[in-house]
């Protein structure tokens, strides 16, 4: 499943046949947060779970854009500053030592999903009870369990394991490279809070994390962060149905193209200049091998900095086009050629 900017601006377009059932998605511009009405159970997404994952940890919008765009959500800041975590309006950022701070309002947000928060089904459950057990009566209370789903469980929770990660600074290594080498773990034996989530179906996954995906922040707002495992004492807990995705897709720029590496940036380079391009053709181009032709395409892709349109046969390559080639030959800068 991959989606095409050029098709998504405008009104509402399936993904996927289960997508188009669980909800309608539409791909917005940063400009049309302003535009944007607040209805209950419908998801406002900063960026894709998939370039967050490849290392676009660069806030196209700010904490401060997000205000009244949804009262209830998860995310983190710009560098992966930290884990964002919004409840009842109110945006709480984690930062590496574990405290929750007030979201600063000038902050980037690189990656977020906010929602205002619309109750669909309320129920009580008491412990103990591990973090499998919670998401099974979660899943067996689900209307449809193809859909999406915003979660908030207010409780007691002993013990709680949570993380959050040091700010990264360019360029940017892939998410599971930062978890590895700058992931801070907490631990607390007894905690009363509240975990803000979301579940997404397996088949979203280019678009948000499968499954189920909590943070959380204590309920004297002094800690949290992204929660791993616990053990929970008693809880209430609330679902909300959502019926329909807007996607905020960054406007990418000259300036990204740049700073990025240097491999990266070479592939693009040649795109621009040829067009489109297959992986096959890049790693003729190139004289590179075809599997890191295809991943520089890929990573291009997710960053907004190039189209891909999926081919017809199971056989057949996908074919890259640039952003930028849109606007050749009076807006794009004759420099880039010269790099």
């Amino acid at each position: 499943m991959r989606y095409n900017p050029e098709v998504w601006e405008g009104s509402p377009v399936s993904l996927d046949f289960r997508l188009a059932h669980s909800f309608a998605v539409q791909r917005m511009r940063r400009d049309d947060l302003e535009d944007l009405d607040r209805v209950d159970g419908e998801i406002l997404q900063i960026q894709t779970i998939e370039a967050l994952l490849d290392g676009c940890y660069d806030g196209d919008v700010t904490v401060g854009e997000l205000y009244g765009r949804g009262d209830f959500g998860l995310g983190t800041l710009t560098g992966l500053d930290g884990e964002l975590v919004v409840v009842d309006g109110e945006f709480w950022n984690i930062d590496p030592e574990g405290v929750a701070v007030v979201a600063p309002a000038d902050a980037g947000v690189p990656f977020a999903a906010l929602v205002t928060f619309g109750e669909a089904q309320r129920f009580h459950l008491d412990g103990p009870m591990g973090r499998d057990d919670l998401e099974r009566q979660i899943l067996d209370r689900l209307e449809d369990p193809e859909g999406s789903y915003a979660l908030r469980v207010d409780g007691v929770f002993a013990p709680v394991h949570f993380r959050t990660v040091v700010h990264q600074d360019p360029p940017y290594q892939p998410l599971t490279e930062v978890i590895a080498s700058a992931e801070r773990q907490f631990h607390a034996e007894r905690l009363e809070g509240t975990m803000v989530g979301f579940y997404f179906p397996d088949y979203a996954s280019d678009l948000n994390q499968p499954g189920f995906h909590f943070h959380m922040v204590s309920a004297d707002r002094a800690t949290g962060g992204h929660v791993y495992d616990f053990t929970l004492e008693s809880a209430d807990v609330v679902i909300g149905h959502n019926q329909a995705l807007h996607i905020e897709l960054p406007e990418r720029n000259l300036a990204e193209v740049l700073t990025m590496e240097a491999g990266l940036r070479s592939v693009h380079i040649h795109l621009v200049r040829a067009g489109s391009a297959t992986p096959t053709e890049m790693a003729s181009i190139l004289d590179i091998a075809h599997v890191d032709a295809a991943d520089a395409l890929r990573r291009l892709a997710n960053r907004g900095l190039a189209d891909v349109n999926e081919p017809s046969t199971p056989d057949a390559e996908p074919t890259y086009r640039p952003h930028l080639a849109r606007l050749r030959p009076a807006h794009l800068p004759p420099a880039l050629d010269d790099l």
